[in-house]
């Protein structure tokens, strides 16, 4: 049988409150999701969703628990994996291809090719 492509292992994270208390975000959470496989997170407000995204995405470090990508510990934020914010992040006066080359102003740009070149690029695989 295959690894998962994306393996969350018995994984927890609690925040510091200011009282001294433990807030309980998730609770011993476990999932395994094949390549290709489509997954959903539903649940009401405050149930962790966000949570646990800003934990696979490299974002926020689980308290407890393993989070692998193709078998490789998930420690901090990478190329392979991408956010989308709930809150509006795009300039509605720039196109799709002008707000991904804005954000290559602020970076390396992609792979030794200038910003027009990366911003094609990265439209070219869907981004």
């Amino acid at each position: 049988m295959n690894a998962p492509k994306l393996r969350l292992a018995n994984v927890s994270k609690a925040f510091a409150q200011k009282n001294g208390e433990q807030a309980i975000a998730v609770d011993d959470f476990s999932l395994d999701v094949a390549q290709g496989e489509f997954v959903v997170i539903v649940g009401p407000s405050g149930c962790g969703k966000t949570t646990v995204l800003n934990m696979l995405s490299g974002l926020v470090a689980p308290s407890s628990g393993t989070l692998l990508l193709d078998e490789h510990p998930i420690t901090s934020p990478g190329a392979e994996r991408g956010v989308m914010f709930q809150d509006y992040a795009l300039f509605p006066w720039r196109s799709v291809w002008g707000n991904i080359e804005y954000g290559l102003v602020y970076g390396p740009a992609g792979r030794g090719m200038d910003r027009a070149r990366a911003a094609d690029w990265w439209l070219s695989r869907g981004a």
